[in-house]
């Protein structure tokens, strides 16, 4: 199945990624009603357009029908290439039917055939094809559909090409908008680690190397919205403000600003402790909390943040590590809208990770209120920390499965770091970070089903941001072009 997409449509191969691999197999199949049909079909095609849709199934139910209805002992297979849209990209579906009918005689006497399916959906790279060979694959569906007469079949062939068409220019024009910001950010900015974006599509970049925070989106220009300055007072402009090594960014829709964590300078430097700094909508900077101030610290033994997020309740969770020991430890903190900042020790969480790989934990990411995921990256899952709990869930990793479409809690992580949420719930991991094979770089998604998929493949990412309602996740990643981290683009399927 995972060959089918690089099958040609007639003399020519459409270049295609793909995202979604279904299967299933079955024995003495005399039919397959109605409701079964559509419902595997949905499940297939899941966002993809009604319209193409409707000519999908009547092409893969007439096609089902006449291969069931072959008495012939033996083997019998159909594949089918098959087209379809999915907001602004093009959905290239191809499908195996295949049936081997048993001779009746000895061991299979009982059983009349088995029946097997598989299907896989993939993004078309649409900026590597042209009108004419939309045309084709239009053309090719078309001759599929059961019923049309032949003037039918040329009228609805042209509609279907002008639809292809009007999608793929569209998307052709957003993919150059995203990599017309893609270089200028990484013409500007350097060693950017940390990124996030918002609800309004703005991105914003932190740079522990250059103590500054940048906000972009397609379109706009590179500005700096934080750092830059030499004050530490807080109810100050940001732009005066001094950042020491700010790692990581998140939006705060509660406030319609940001929150920073800041990990802090060198031991009696001013602000050396680390803190997680809020930004207002109006640009003024507060400290929310003090790395040197918190419980469990001292001006000694500092807690420095790393990573954060905030959910829609208005909380912050942030990763952090108290330092001054060696190794340094993990600390967990959460920060309410109002109240007091709690504080989890490396040696409270409950959780079958070790107590010597729970430290590494690079990712956090938060949705519901009082709930936030975090990568335990070194033990290779992701794991969910309640309000006021200890006891983490893991929710993705510790298994063995290594493709697509299989349970979360049963696939294996290399090793996960960057996390997001999209505004539907999903789950993004980039995994294999530092991995010794590029096969191992993935960006992978968990759905609200618990099923893991793989939307972005041989990418070392050290952080992504994943914009839901415009279809874009974007990746910070290691490349040779780049002094370190590059910002990159995908436009995504669904």
């Amino acid at each position: 199945m995972r060959l089918l997409p690089t099958a040609p449509f007639g003399p020519v191969r459409v270049k295609a990624d793909p995202y979604l691999v279904r299967t299933g197999t079955y024995v003495k199949v005399d039919r397959v009603d109605e409701e079964q049909f559509t419902k595997a079909l949905d499940g297939i095609l899941g966002s993809t357009d009604p319209e193409f849709g409707k000519l999908i199934s009547a092409v893969l139910r007439n096609r089902l029908d006449g291969l069931l209805g072959t008495v012939t002992a033996g083997t019998h297979r159909r594949d089918y290439s098959l087209v379809t849209v999915d907001g602004e990209n093009i959905i290239r579906l191809d499908s195996m039917l295949w049936l081997y009918n048993f001779d009746g005689a000895g061991l299979t006497a009982d059983v009349r055939n088995a029946f097997a399916y598989g299907a896989a959906l993939s993004s078309v790279r649409i900026d590597e094809i042209d009108h004419g060979l939309l045309r084709l694959m239009v053309s090719h569906m078309v001759n599929e559909i059961p019923g049309l007469t032949p003037e039918e079949r040329k009228e609805k062939a042209k509609e279907l090409h002008a639809r292809l068409v009007r999608d793929k220019d569209g998307r052709v024009e957003k993919r150059r908008r995203l990599a017309a910001l893609t270089r200028a950010v990484n013409d500007r900015l350097h060693s950017p680690v940390g990124i996030s974006v918002g609800r309004d599509g703005f991105l914003h970049l932190a740079s522990p190397d250059t103590g500054l925070i940048w906000r972009t989106a397609p379109g706009y220009e590179v500005t700096t919205v934080a750092g830059g300055g030499t004050d530490y007072r807080d109810g100050i402009p940001a732009l005066e403000a001094k950042l020491e090594r700010p790692f990581a960014v998140a939006p705060d829709r509660t406030t319609r600003g940001f929150v920073i964590a800041d990990f802090g300078g060198a031991r009696g430097e001013p602000g050396h402790g680390g803190r997680v700094l809020r930004v207002s909508a109006d640009g003024i900077i507060r400290t929310i909390a003090d790395g040197t101030r918190l419980p469990g610290a001292d001006r000694d033994h500092p807690i420095k943040p790393t990573h954060v997020a905030v959910d829609r309740g208005g909380t912050v969770h942030v990763v952090a590590l108290r330092v001054g020991t060696d190794p340094a430890e993990l600390r967990i903190l959460r920060i309410p809208p109002s109240g007091p900042v709690s504080v989890i020790g490396q040696g409270d969480l409950e959780t079958r990770c070790s107590p010597t790989l729970r430290r590494s934990v690079f990712g956090v990411a938060a949705h519901e209120p009082g709930q936030a995921l975090f990568s335990f990256s070194a033990c290779g899952t992701v794991d969910r920390l309640p309000d006021g709990g200890t006891r983490l869930t893991t929710v993705a990793g510790g298994g063995d499965l290594t493709g697509d479409l299989v349970p979360a809690l049963e696939a294996r992580l290399r090793y996960p770091c960057a996390l997001d949420i999209d505004d539907d719930g999903s789950l993004y991991i980039a995994d294999g970070l530092y991995g010794p094979r590029p096969e191992d770089f993935r960006v992978r998604k968990v759905t609200a089903d618990g099923r893991i998929t793989t939307v972005v493949r041989g990418r070392d990412a050290y952080g992504i941001a994943v914009d839901g309602p415009r279809k874009i996740l974007y990746t910070l990643e290691f490349r040779d072009d780049c002094t370190a981290y590059c910002l990159k683009a995908y436009v995504l399927p669904g």
